[in-house]
């Protein structure tokens, strides 16, 4: 949603300007991330986290706001994450800003590489996304509850 905000804002052209964007999204999520967390609010946040880069800003964030995370961290096979990423790009549903179409080989690296590292920096439920009917969405929620109770 940021992203796509900042194209439509700044303009986009390429794959160095997509990822530019990128970067000032993830600042913008982690400015809003913290406002809240001095509020004391609660909140969901949604990304495709890189631990190499995400980890140490989220855990600055836990230690100074003293919060607790729960991870959900999605994962499939490589070909089928990179045959929705296919899918997701010619369906023209994607703002044009994302240049999926430049990416192919950089995104079918990266999802081929196999499951993602999770944060690590609290409770970790993972969640096998290959088929999506087979998901159990009941015990995810009774996890995040259990987690939010204790």
């Amino acid at each position: 949603m940021f992203k796509e905000l900042l194209f439509d804002e700044l303009g986009y052209s390429d794959r160095t300007r997509s990822k530019k964007l990128g970067g000032a999204s993830y600042a913008i999520l982690y400015k809003i991330a913290e406002n809240l967390l001095k509020t004391g609010e609660s909140f969901i946040m949604e990304s495709n986290f890189k631990p190499e880069i995400d980890r140490q800003i989220i855990f600055d964030l836990q230690n100074k706001y003293k919060i607790r995370i729960i991870e959900v961290l999605c994962f499939a096979e490589g070909k089928v994450l990179f045959e929705r990423f296919k899918k997701r790009a010619e369906s023209g549903l994607r703002h044009p800003g994302h240049v999926d179409h430049l990416c192919y080989p950089e995104q079918e690296k990266v999802l081929m590489a196999g499951k993602a590292e999770p944060m690590g920096l609290g409770e970790i439920i993972e969640v096998d996304t290959a088929d999506l009917e087979k998901i159990n969405y009941v015990e995810i929620l009774e996890r995040i509850k259990k987690f939010l109770k204790d």
